[in-house]
């Protein structure tokens, strides 16, 4: 699997400072930026890879834009660990570690469920 991409979170450049919904605004690549003068939010111009979420106002919004903006790299980190030679066995210079069953299932799942491609169900047949 292709690794996704760092992401960022940005501001809103036009609000950012003057409501606090608007400092977490858009999470991006994380080669993003607004570019433009400060006279009115319709003159910045976004130059990157691509915006891949404009947040909501909503209680905790910088919270859950930094999560996910985190996304790719906790994902790596995961994928990482159960591949790592110290679950189950003694690697070079790892140590044994032990882990509940039901905790590799919760990491198994959390990967499918964020690697696999959701499943709409539209009347009794399922559709990707």
């Amino acid at each position: 699997m292709n690794p996704l991409p760092p992401l960022q979170v940005l501001a809103d450049p036009y609000w950012a400072g003057r409501h606090p919904y608007h400092d977490s605004r858009f999470i991006t690549t994380a080669d993003g930026v607004f570019e433009g003068p400060d006279d009115g939010p319709e003159h910045y111009e976004f130059t990157g890879t691509q915006i891949v979420a404009q947040m909501r106002d909503c209680q905790h919004q910088a919270e859950y834009a930094e999560l996910f903006a985190a996304a790719p790299d906790l994902l790596a980190a995961l994928e990482s660990f159960l591949r790592a030679p110290s679950i189950g066995s003694s690697g070079p210079g790892s140590v044994v570690i032990e882990v509940q069953d039901f905790t590799l299932k919760a990491a198994r799942a959390a990967i499918a469920k964020a690697t696999i491609p959701a499943k709409v169900k539209i009347g009794s047949s399922l559709q990707a």
